[in-house]
Formats: structure tokens, sequence, C-alpha cells
């Protein structure tokens, strides 16, 4: 269904991004998420900070679940119309926050897997 390989061990969450905001496209063609004016638009939205952090607290959760249960990992893929701008900036604000949270006990990696795939942050115990 996602990209990794069938057989891992691990817990996969995915974020679908689509109907919580405007999308950038229009005011930002062909521009990515990884663009800081595509950012600043994104995370000026309103509710987005609001939903950042709830998103961290169901995150949290599955990172404390990780460590009594039978997965490895944990993969979060965040999800819009294009995989393009959304996406790449949710996924990018909230892996720079649990690399605050968790950086020392978990190593944390952010992959933006294509334009046309979704982007997902890998957490595993260190």
């Amino acid at each position: 269904m996602y990209p990794g390989d069938p057989g891992d061990n691990v817990l996969q969450h995915v974020v679908d991004v689509r109907g919580m905001m405007d999308d950038p496209a229009e005011k930002f063609p062909k521009t990515p998420g990884t663009n800081p004016e595509v950012q600043e638009y994104v995370l000026s939205q309103p509710g987005v900070n609001e939903w950042i952090e709830l998103e961290l607290r169901v995150i949290r959760q599955w990172i404390v679940e990780l460590a009594s249960s039978q997965f490895e990992k944990l993969r979060i893929y965040f999800m819009c119309r294009g995989g393009y701008q959304r996406s790449v900036t949710l996924a990018t604000a909230i892996t720079n926050r649990l690399r605050e949270e968790f950086g020392s006990q978990h190593t944390i990696n952010l992959e933006h897997l294509s334009v046309d795939l979704t982007h997902r942050t890998k957490i595993s115990p260190r």
C-alpha cells in the first residue's frame, strides 16, 4: 500500500492534509514545500499550529507504544493533493519538532520520496 519493505516490522501512520488548508499551488506554482516562502504560507494558515500540536500528541503516543510493541519502527506518511508543498512543509515542521524532543533517544529521518508520492518520517529507537 505504501512505500517500504512489505515484510518489515513497521508501524505506519498516514496523515492526509488535503482538506485542512488552502492549497499553495496557485500562489506558488512549481515551487516545492522546501522553499521558505511556501513554508511561511503553509504554516501561517489558520489552525495549522493547533493541528501540528494535535498531530504531535498522536505521534508521541505512537512513540511510547513503539517501545513496548513488536514493531521496530514508526513511519509517518504525509499526503496532500500534489505531494509537493503542504505535505513537504508539514512533514519538515513535525520532523524538526520530533528531533528536538526525541532526537537523543531515537533516529529520526525525513525522506521526501518524490513529488508524486507521500513524504515520511521514520522513527526507530537508538
